[in-house]
């Protein structure tokens, strides 16, 4: 998991250690937030998302948040 990234440069900081040598190269791809929205606008993928968005956060029965 990247922890933060230079402002100017290639140099990534991550929050384990990984076993690479110095100039190796890497590829990187987009992670996902685990939100409706993220699944469809950035991958075009809604049909296969596999969470529930429509759950309501509130508990309609004694108004508490879980």
């Amino acid at each position: 998991m990247i922890e933060g990234q230079e402002q100017y440069g290639s140099g990534l900081t991550l929050i384990y250690p990984a076993p690479l040598t110095p100039g190796e190269t890497v590829s990187l791809y987009p992670g996902c937030d685990h939100t409706l929205q993220t699944c469809h606008g950035r991958f075009n993928n809604a049909e296969n998302f596999g969470g529930f968005p429509w759950i309501p956060r509130r508990n309609p029965f004694n108004e508490s948040a879980y």
